[in-house]
């Protein structure tokens, strides 16, 4: 029998503004929740929310997604890098 959450993937199951923060709900019955003044923009941000392959979550009026890599603070671990210059 596992103990914990190792092994099971985080995704996104809801999400829920607030006035000072937002939560998130995982598939798994976890709740995080995260204060708005780490996601500046969402100050400004209004209209629908939209959750994408379980982990990206898109504002239907911003520029700006939230991966939940950056919520669960392993954002260094899944970030962008280039992998070397494909046209070489």
């Amino acid at each position: 029998m596992a103990n914990g959450i190792v092994g099971i993937k985080p995704e996104i199951k809801k999400v829920r503004i607030e006035r000072t923060c937002f939560s998130v709900v995982l598939t798994d019955g976890r709740i995080i929740i995260v204060p708005k003044k780490l996601f500046p923009f969402l100050k400004k941000t209004t209209g629908k929310i939209f959750i994408a392959d379980g982990d990206t979550i898109i504002f239907d009026k911003a520029n700006e997604v939230i991966h939940l890599e950056e919520i669960l603070g392993r954002y260094e671990d899944y970030r962008y890098s280039p992998v070397g210059n494909l046209l070489k």
